[in-house]
């Protein structure tokens, strides 16, 4: 499942940021081109989210790269013969072409290419904060530098149009860097539409021990905070572990995964069961989601004994 959302930086500018086709008009957004590069702006305070297409996107899988999306601007669908219109890293057209160099890759919409589209399929991507909540995340390239840091949107800097609004701040790609407020975006779903969680776990062996593996669909895209994981003994006996976890980043299309190691389920030699306690913070929707189970440390079995909102 994917979800419509505007995307607006945290990179704080009097213009507004929200992420924007430029001159792509008010409204249905009839003046769109395939070359329209992107700003961040606001909108005028007479528009709406739902009219304002020129800051609204809708993420589709791309069959061909799993993990990764199209991001189609709503002018796609306004009634001109322009195609699926989606965010495109200008000048890259091929897979042997010279990768971006960050300054000089802008970003603009362009056409759906049906051929090689490395330059058009985004993810989400963090940096784990382990005890510090991630509000924002990276909308990272299927594209890579030549030391195989990937491409992120990048804020670059300002320039000038001759017709209004006077002022943008142009958007491109660079690699990315630790945690720097131009390279950070949050995912704003428009409204009505519906996040139905749902957490599987899974045993995974690690050498001689054994860790938990979360998944989960229906999600906010955008940040997962995990403020609160328990693993005890079901009769309180043995080791037990609890705190936070890593954030993890949640895909266009609500999913994620945990890959951290240190999910690992300690056990007593006496006691073949450990009881799990996860309570997930959504980033875009403040809810808590919790979801608990027992795991047989023997045989991997799982059995989920609660979930939901608020459990």
């Amino acid at each position: 499942m994917s979800f419509t959302f505007q995307i607006n930086a945290k990179l704080p500018d009097p213009d507004g940021n929200t992420l924007t086709v430029n001159n792509a008009g008010i409204g249905s957004g009839t003046q769109a081109s395939p070359t329209n590069f992107l700003d961040v702006f606001t909108p005028p305070s007479n528009s709406t989210p739902t009219t304002w297409k020129s800051q609204i996107w809708t993420a589709v899988p791309d069959p061909a790269n799993p993990g990764y999306f199209f991001l189609e601007s709503a002018l796609s669908n306004d009634g001109t013969p322009k195609g699926q219109l989606v965010i495109n890293i200008s000048g890259v057209v091929t897979a042997t072409s010279a990768r971006p160099n960050g300054i000089l890759a802008n970003l603009d919409i362009f056409p759906q290419d049906s051929g090689w589209h490395g330059n058009q399929v985004w993810k989400t991507a963090i940096t784990p904060e382990s005890t510090v909540p991630a509000q924002h995340v990276f909308i990272q390239s299927n594209l890579n530098d030549s030391n195989g840091t990937p491409y992120v949107m990048n804020i670059s800097g300002t320039s000038t149009a001759a017709s209004p609004p006077a002022k943008m701040t142009r958007v491109d790609t660079f690699p990315q860097q630790a945690l720097t407020d131009r390279q950070l975006w949050s995912l704003v779903p428009q409204p009505g539409q519906q996040f139905n969680r749902k957490v599987t776990l899974a045993v995974l062996p690690l050498g001689q021990t054994k860790y938990l593996q979360i998944n989960g669909t229906g999600f906010v895209p955008g940040p997962l905070n995990i403020p609160n994981f328990t693993a005890a003994s079901t009769d309180d006996s043995g080791p037990g572990t609890q705190g936070p976890l890593p954030c993890v980043a949640v895909n266009f299309d609500g999913s994620f995964e945990t890959t951290d190691t240190g999910l690992e389920i300690l056990t007593n030699p006496e006691v073949n069961s450990v009881y799990i306690y996860i309570q997930m913070r959504d980033s875009g929707i403040e809810a808590l989601y919790g979801v608990s189970a027992t795991v047989d440390t023997n045989t991997g079995q799982i059995t989920i004994t609660s979930q939901g909102i608020g459990v």
